[in-house]
């Protein structure tokens, strides 16, 4: 097999990882969540409204929350709606109030989400109509970053060993955390209470839920990826996760068809482990798609949609008028529903809020202040 055979065979795999794959491995731990995280979180959850431990929201933080800092996705502000047909359409046809999510947005509190036990995510009820969505690989950034301790476990190590060697005290790695991704959901649907399911399988979506007037939803299953999180999970709904994690446990996985046009269909007509792994692939989607349908009754869908300008989607019909719309609902007040998170740090001060953190673990576990394990180096630190 030659250079020539080799190369496409190479970009079609990659591709296969790129747009199914899973994101273990980009953010060092970050993905690579287990259970174990999961029960420690909902341990310390408690009752509703909680702010101590696992959501950080200091004085500090709240004074450096000036300017609006608007964040966008891409050339159209705050993206674009996944319309009918697999359109694209402008967000102010679809939401009344819109705007995107802005670096002084403040959540109100946070709150874990239930995990499925034994594989069996809550199925519809008679009457509810259900709607399938998968997140697109847009990133529309909110300044909330989930964390959890298994990350946090490396990190508290890599400073212990930082201040035993006499390096510097860096914050590359917190630097490369990356906070959630907001993809937000317009419930247009009024002719029956709504069951969402909601599938990704990358890393740290938030689903930002915003109802048209008349519009219900009765519950939301989170599918897929890790650290996914709901805002404004509407008053009386449902929630529950099946992270990769419990897929996998539960012997199933998500995967997609490939988008028509890619690389891999190429590959596949002149390489026979291309073709190979073209068919695996297919069969798994098909797996998946029989899990979906099996559970919710509909199809998994087209599954994840290379485009980074898509980030909202229609639950129901497109709004023939302005009353219709879906009433958006900014991040700014809003409770959080998060999985696989121990901690949350928001705003702009978050990398000084989680090497504070950092710290304060790294000193408990060194019995001593940091500054005493090499005083010259943390002295010109601080200084």
């Amino acid at each position: 097999m030659d250079l020539r055979t080799l190369i496409p065979l190479f970009l079609g795999l990659w591709a296969a990882v790129f747009f199914f794959g899973s994101e273990d491995g980009s953010f060092g731990n970050f993905a690579d969540v287990g259970s174990a995280g999961s029960d420690r979180m909902a341990e310390s959850v408690g009752e509703p409204g909680f702010m101590s431990r696992f959501f950080q929201k200091s004085d500090q933080f709240m004074s450096d929350m000036s300017g609006p800092g608007v964040m966008k996705a891409g050339g159209m502000r705050g993206g674009a709606v996944q319309g009918p047909d697999d359109s694209r359409i402008a967000p102010a046809t679809v939401f009344t109030a819109y705007r995107p999510a802005r670096e002084s947005d403040m959540p109100a509190d946070a709150m874990a989400v239930p995990v499925v036990e034994g594989c069996t995510p809550r199925r519809p009820q008679a009457g509810e109509a259900v709607h399938v969505l998968a997140a697109s690989t847009a990133e529309a950034p909110a300044p909330i970053y989930p964390l959890n301790y298994r990350q946090m476990d490396y990190d508290i190590e890599l400073m212990l060993k930082q201040s035993l060697r006499g390096s510097e005290l860096s914050r590359s790695r917190e630097a490369r955390r990356k906070g959630f991704k907001v993809h937000d959901v317009a419930v247009t649907d009024i002719s029956a209470p709504v069951h969402l399911v909601l599938q990704s399988n990358q890393t740290a979506i938030l689903w930002n839920i915003h109802l048209a007037p008349g519009a219900r939803v009765a519950h939301v299953t989170l599918l897929g990826g890790t650290h996914h999180g709901v805002a404004n999970l509407p008053e009386g709904a449902g929630l529950e996760v099946m992270t990769r994690t419990e897929l996998l446990a539960c012997d199933t996985d998500m995967w997609f068809v490939p988008p028509e046009g890619a690389l891999i269909y190429q590959s596949a007509e002149t390489i026979d482990d291309a073709k190979s792994s073209l068919s695996a692939w297919l069969r798994r989607a098909q797996l998946w798609d029989g899990w979906v349908q099996a559970r919710f009754g509909v199809s998994a869908g087209k599954g994840l949609v290379d485009d980074k300008e898509l980030t909202a989607y229609l639950a129901g019909p497109l709004p023939a008028a302005e009353t219709a719309r879906a009433v958006y609902t900014p991040l700014e007040g809003a409770r959080l529903h998060v999985s696989e998170a121990d901690h949350i740090l928001a705003g702009k001060t978050w990398r000084d809020d989680y090497f504070n953190v950092l710290r304060q673990y790294a000193e408990q576990a060194a019995g001593a202040e940091l500054s005493t394990l090499h005083p010259v180096i943390h002295q010109r630190v601080t200084q």
